[in-house]
């Protein structure tokens, strides 16, 4: 995951030329770390160490309701339509931190 993500982040700087475009990444919701802690766990270490690389930063995911937790059914992946809201001003907060 690390290797991909670094590539990802080195080939998104090489065809837009924008070498100081903040990248700004996130965890999962609770319910799919939950699901699978091992893998889960592993990753976010990942995105952590390549966004710290790059000067990014990260947000905190802990707390926001996934689907499932909103409305039922299995839906552990994505976050519910109140969690996408606050997750969007962490997202902003976190730009204007590293944009000063």
């Amino acid at each position: 995951h690390k290797n991909n993500l670094t590539t990802t982040f080195a080939d998104f700087y090489e065809r837009t030329g924008c070498k100081d475009a903040p990248i700004i990444a996130c965890g999962f919701t609770d319910t799919y770390c939950e699901s699978v802690p091992e893998a889960s766990e592993a990753v976010l270490k990942a995105i952590v160490e390549c966004v710290d690389a790059v000067g990014g930063g990260f947000v905190d995911t802990t707390g926001l309701h996934s689907n499932s937790q909103n409305l039922g059914g299995g839906d552990i992946y994505h976050f519910s339509k109140e969690a996408l809201r606050m997750l969007g001003e962490k997202f902003f907060d976190k730009y204007k931190e590293m944009k000063g």
